[in-house]
C-alpha cells in the first residue's frame, strides 16, 4: 500500500478518525492490527518474517533483563544478532554471496556447486530487522529497559507509518509514545502534520516521478547518450533520489503526527552540505546514527590511531553498500563514499585545518561535496558495472554544450518546474536565509501551501509509483 495511492488515503483516514474515537488505552491495540493489515497488504507471508524478528528480540529483551551474568548475556546477544541477521541474509543476501562463491568454484573446479533460490525481498526487511536489532542492543548495554507487552513491543516493530523505509526509529523514542499515548491531539500537530504530507507528496509526485520519466528514458539506450547528456541526468537523479526518498519521510512524519507520535527527522538539508562529514550527518540521519552507534563506535571509532580509524570508516560505508542492496554496484558506491569521507577526514585533520580562511569558501564546497556525492551515484543507479563504467567513461569526455542543449530542452518540463521551487526551498530553509525576512506567518505559509497543492493536482504524475527505497 503505498503513500501516494488512493487505498493508503482511504485505509489511513479509516484509521485515524476510529483511532481518536476510542479510549486512549485501547488505541495501541488498533494500530497494531492495522499496521499488520499494512504490511499484510502486500503479501500476507511477509507477516511471517516479521513477526518472527519480532518475537526473537522481545524474548531476548526479556532475557537480557532477567539474567546478571555477563557470559550468558554476550552469548545471548551473540544468538539474537545471528538470527537477525541470518534472516535478512537469507532473503536478501544469500544468492549475492552464492552467485559470488560459483564463480570462484567455476574457475577452479569448472563447476557451479552451490544451488540458487528464487526468492521475494520482503518490503522493509533492512529498516525493521536494524530496529528490532537496535532495541536488542540497547537492552543488553542497560541503555533502555525491555518492553514486557509483546503487543506493543510489536507496535514499535510494525507502527506503519515508518515500517517499510523508515526512519528507523528507537526504542527510547517510540516505546515511550506507545506506552503513553496523547489524548487528544493539539492544532499544531494537525497543522505540522498536513504541511509534512502535502510537502512530501509534492516533491515526491511532482519532482521525483516526473524526474524519473527524464531519466528512465536516457538510461534505456546509454550506448547512444551523450557525456554530457549523462552528467546532466545524474544530477537529476540525486535530486530524484532525494526528493523521492525524504519525501516517503515527510509523508511517515506528518501521518504520525496527524495519530499523536513523533518521528524523527530523516534529513536535514543534506544537499547543502559543505563536507562530507556533515553531509552524513543530514542524509538518512537514521542509517548514519545506527551505524555509528552500533558499528563505527565498538570499532574503536577515532579513538585508535589514525589507520584503524579509516579503516573503520571505509567497514562502515561499505556496510551501508551492502545494506541498500546485495550486488557489487552498491558495494562499489559504498566505496566511493568512503574514499571520499576518508580523503576529507585526512585533508582537515593535517592540511585544511591549518587554513583558516578556508571556511570563507562555503559555496565552493558545497558545489564540490555536491558533485562528488552525484559522482558516487552513478552504480547506485547504473544496472551492473559495465554500465557504471560506460557512464563514467562518457562524463570523463563530456563537453558543456551537450549538457547545456539537454537542459534547454526539458527546461520546462513538470519535474524540472517543481526542481526549481523544491531548490528554493532548500537554499533558502537549508541556509537559514528566512532569518532575513520573515516568510512564515500563517497567509504567506496558507497561500504556500495551497499553491502546493494545486501543483501536485496539475503537475503530479498519477503512476503510483514505488518509492525507490522500498527495494532496500
Amino acid at each position: 500500500m503505498l503513500f501516494n495511492s488512493l487505498d493508503f488515503l482511504c485505509f489511513f483516514l479509516i484509521v485515524c478518525f476510529t483511532y481518536w474515537l476510542l479510549p486512549s488505552k485501547f488505541r495501541w491495540i488498533l494500530l497494531l492490527i492495522c499496521s499488520y493489515f499494512f504490511y499484510a497488504y502486500w503479501n500476507p507471508y511477509y507477516l511471517i518474517l516479521l513477526f518472527t524478528s519480532t518475537l526473537i528480540d522481545y524474548l531476548f529483551g526479556l532475557y537480557f533483563t532477567s539474567s546478571n551474568n555477563p557470559i550468558k548475556k554476550k552469548i545471548g546477544l551473540t544468538i539474537s544478532l545471528l538470527l537477525n541477521f541470518g534472516l535478512l541474509f537469507s532473503f536478501k543476501y544469500y544468492n549475492f554471496f552464492t552467485d559470488g562463491l560459483n564463480e570462484l568454484t567455476y574457475l577452479i573446479f569448472d563447476r557451479k556447486f552451490i544451488p540458487n533460490y528464487s526468492i521475494l525481498l520482503p518490503v522493509g526487511i533492512s529498516f525493521y530487522t536494524f530496529q528490532s536489532t537496535s532495541y536488542a542492543i540497547d537492552v543488553y548495554r542497560k541503555n533502555i529497559p525491555a518492553e514486557r507487552n509483546l503487543g506493543k513491543f510489536a507496535l514499535f516493530i510494525s507502527f506503519f507509518p515508518q515500517l517499510v523505509a523508515g526512519p528507523i526509529e528507537r526504542a527510547k523514542n517510540l516505546l515511550p509514545q506507545i506506552n503513553n499515548q496523547k489524548k487528544y491531539i493539539s492544532f499544531q500537530d494537525v497543522t505540522e502534520g498536513v504541511k509534512l504530507i502535502i510537502w512530501g507528496l509534492f516533491i515526491k509526485l511532482v519532482v521525483a516521478d516526473n524526474l524519473a520519466t527524464l531519466i528512465d528514458r536516457k538510461f534505456e539506450d546509454l550506448v547512444n547518450q551523450t557525456g554530457g547528456a549523462l552528467a546532466f541526468v545524474m544530477i537529476l537523479f540525486t535530486f530524484q533520489l532525494y526528493c523521492d526518498f525524504s519525501g516517503y519521510s515527510k509523508i511517515a512524519v506528518g501521518v504520525s503526527r496527524l495519530l499523536g507520535f513523533r518521528l524523527m527527522n530523516n534529513f536535514n538539508y543534506p544537499l547543502i552540505s559543505s563536507s562530507f562529514g556533515e553531509f552524513w550527518k543530514r542524509w538518512h540521519i537514521s542509517l548514519s546514527e545506527w551505524f555509528r552507534d552500533y558499528v563505527y563506535i565498538p570499532l574503536g571509532g577515532s579513538k585508535k590511531n589514525i589507520q584503524i580509524t579509516l579503516l573503520n570508516i571505509l567497514v562502515v560505508f561499505i556496510l551501508s553498500g551492502l545494506w541498500h542492496g546485495a550486488t557489487l554496484n552498491f558495494v562499489l558506491w559504498g566505496v566511493l563514499c568512503g574514499v571520499f569521507f576518508i580523503v576529507e577526514y585526512v585533508l582537515i585533520k593535517y592540511i585544511f585545518s591549518q587554513i583558516k580562511c578556508w571556511n570563507y569558501f562555503k559555496a565552493i564546497q558545497i558545489v564540490l561535496i555536491f558533485s562528488l556525492f552525484t559522482f558516487s551515484l552513478v552504480p547506485f543507479r547504473a544496472s551492473d558495472l559495465a554500465d557504471t563504467w560506460l557512464i563514467y567513461k562518457k562524463i570523463f569526455q563530456s563537453s558543456f554544450g551537450d549538457l547545456y542543449f539537454w537542459f534547454v530542452d526539458n527546461r520546462y518540463s513538470p519535474g524540472i518546474v517543481g526542481l526549481y521551487l523544491f531548490v528554493f526551498i532548500e537554499i533558502w530553509f537549508g541556509l537559514k536565509l528566512n532569518k532575513l525576512f520573515n516568510i512564515k506567518n500563517p497567509i504567506t505559509e496558507s497561500i504556500f501551501y495551497v499553491l502546493i497543492f494545486f501543483m501536485i493536482i496539475l503537475l503530479g504524475k498519477d503512476t503510483g509509483s514505488q518509492f525507490i527505497y522500498f527495494q532496500f
